[in-house]
């Protein structure tokens, strides 16, 4: 196979789609969850959030970590100083904002045990600021969750990146089966759901590797992968998501796939999307997760979701609110602190204008 470098263009979509990806991602953290109308049977709302999330915004998480191998290995099979170069920016744009977005949760906690919010927060009642209870805030050794829940995935990626030089050394020697062992790295007991990362993020590497162009893969292949995809979906509802247990990682990676043939299809409309709100996505992953889990609970005390129309309505409501803050606190402080908001959202206007 002949491998073509991806275009301007192919990089330019893969931007406005990890804004979507993003969007999914909040989603995810909006759902209302385990609410039916007798304490018994799910129902209809219930069931169709669930629905989303399974077949839909799943694919966000493996999605990011797909588009970060490919990029990572964009320009192929990478020399010592192109290395060099990818490890310095990947500082900036992943180790210096996963530091300080785990310090400003790590801040927030402290406000939430405060005297007049402590009772709003009795699951802060029995975490107290040790040394091993703060180191472990950072890292997550326990529960895999840093402060701000949500950087898991940085942090993931951060070790990732990290072994992209084994990574780039193991394509080398086995060429396209070098997959086979990545994927099977899924499948081991490894900490922190790290063999999972390493495989979705390796299999963007591989088409980085031996296609070139990720956007022209999906163009070319994506119907396929949906037909794939529409058929696994079916097969796991079929088996009551018996399925899912063994056949997850080659599930979300056929439907990621699938998403991106699709998003090609609709990008007339997706590129109506403001750059400017585009520019937001990294900010709004980050920050979400300070506040998300307060708003729903929020929104559901003013709504109850007592049927189907207010669950959906809740869900719903959740996440554009949450989407509105995000965007409008990012905005404002681009706007008044630039300086500041560059270091938040890891320089990446900078970076992706230098097309690294």
């Amino acid at each position: 196979m002949i491998r073509k470098a991806p275009a301007i263009e192919s990089l330019n979509k893969l931007t406005r789609y990890k804004f979507l990806l993003l969007a999914a991602v909040v989603c995810i953290h909006s759902r209302i969850v385990d609410i039916s109308f007798d304490g018994t049977n799910p129902s209809f709302g219930s069931e169709f959030i669930l629905f989303l999330n399974d077949y839909l915004f799943d694919l966000a998480v493996p999605g990011f970590f797909i588009i970060s191998g490919f990029l990572f290995f964009r320009e192929g099979f990478l020399t010592k100083e192109q290395y060099k170069r990818k490890m310095k920016s990947r500082v900036m744009t992943l180790v210096v904002p996963y530091f300080l977005w785990c310090t400003i949760s790590l801040l927030t906690i402290f406000l939430k045990k405060s005297g007049p919010l402590a009772p709003l927060f009795p699951q802060y009642a029995d975490w107290h600021p040790t040394f091993v209870n703060i180191i472990t805030g950072y890292f997550s050794f326990v529960d895999e969750r840093p402060f701000d829940f949500v950087l898991w995935f940085v942090r993931n990626l951060i070790i990732v990146v990290a072994l992209t030089p084994a990574i780039g050394y193991i394509f080398r020697k086995l060429g396209v089966f070098a997959l086979i062992l990545f994927f099977t790295a899924a499948y081991l007991p490894i900490p922190w759901s790290f063999g999972v990362t390493l495989a979705y993020f390796s299999f963007g590497a591989f088409i980085s590797l031996f296609f070139g162009d990720i956007i022209a893969f999906a163009n070319k292949y994506g119907f396929y992968f949906l037909l794939a995809y529409i058929a696994m979906c079916g097969t796991n509802m079929l088996a009551y998501h018996v399925t899912v247990e063994y056949l997850y990682i080659f599930l979300t990676t056929t439907g990621v796939i699938a998403l991106l043939w699709v998003m090609n299809k609709s990008f007339r409309l997706i590129s109506k999307i403001p750059n400017d709100i585009v520019g937001t996505a990294f900010f709004i992953y980050a920050s979400h997760g300070l506040f998300i889990t307060v708003l729903r609970s929020s929104i559901i005390k003013l709504i109850p979701p007592s049927n189907s129309f207010f669950q959906i309505t809740d869900f719903a409501l959740t996440a554009t609110v949450a989407l509105f803050i995000c965007i409008s606190i990012a905005l404002i402080l681009r706007k008044i602190w630039p300086q500041c908001y560059d270091i938040l959202s890891g320089y990446r206007n900078r970076y992706n204008n230098a097309r690294r």
